[in-house]
């Protein structure tokens, strides 16, 4: 800066305003054009340690999903990659693989990089970690899920009302005997669907036969997958199947 300062003729300070888009309107638009233009002939590239030191802030975000190959965790990830652009944010990225232990050290990776906050979809059993995270007063969102006896900022969708209409269109269609096919977990999102599943055909007057509902891994293991899409087609009476847009996405 002092350089870019000294071959312009004006104040660190100045420079520094200009580099950092502060005051905008009070500064000469001709000299803030000279003094990018001389940042970028002297190649000037800002120290974002020190940065960081002086603001108390990276202007980084950590985002943990299950797996960031999935069609759903990466679409997400880009979403939030574009609006943190917005504000001048990067995001970071880390795969949990739905591991508490991987989780864990993710997290904590990204607390020692000193990232600004954290977006987290969090596998099972992740509550002792979040309340830490809490203790700390470091700044996390949950996505997609949410723990019930967890006072959290949470953003995600209700999956007992999505399931509950999803299978009330089959029963309107006259698919009454409808199939599940949903994780074996204590995540409350998940078993939200069996919920409104059950409570959907219920409320049709629809008795449900335990035979119709199969739980895999949520490792998504596809010879798991495989045998429980085929005990649900080869069972007499079920005319339809409700089941994860992931477990779909093993199967093809």
């Amino acid at each position: 800066m002092k350089d870019i300062a000294r071959e312009v003729g004006v104040s660190v300070a100045l420079v520094s305003y200009v580099l950092n888009n502060r005051f905008e309107n009070r500064i000469n638009k001709d000299v803030a054009e000279k003094i990018r233009n001389t940042a970028q002939k002297l190649q000037y590239r800002p120290n974002q340690i020190a940065k960081s030191l002086k603001t108390n802030k990276t202007f980084t975000i950590g985002l943990i999903v299950a797996d960031i190959s999935n069609p759903f965790s990466s679409s997400l990830a880009r979403i939030i990659e574009d609006e943190g652009a917005k504000y001048g944010y990067t995001v970071i990225f880390g795969s949990s693989d739905e591991d508490l232990a991987k989780f864990e050290a993710l997290t904590n990776a990204f607390i020692n990089r000193q990232v600004d906050g954290l977006i987290l979809l969090p596998p099972s059993g992740s509550e002792a970690l979040l309340l830490r995270l809490k203790a700390m007063r470091f700044p996390f969102v949950i996505a997609d899920r949410y723990f019930p006896k967890l006072e959290a900022h949470c953003v995600n969708v209700d999956n007992l009302k999505a399931a509950y209409d999803a299978v009330s269109l089959f029963v309107e269609h006259g698919k009454k005997a409808v199939g599940l096919i949903n994780y074996k977990t204590d995540l409350a999102h998940l078993n939200d669907r069996t919920k409104g599943y059950t409570q959907a055909l219920k409320d049709a007057g629809v008795s449900v036969n335990k035979n119709w509902i199969r739980k895999v891994d949520i490792s998504n293991d596809p010879p798991e997958i495989e045998k429980a899409v085929a005990a649900l087609l080869s069972a007499p009476s079920v005319n339809a199947i409700f089941l994860h847009r992931i477990v779909l996405r093993c199967m093809l």
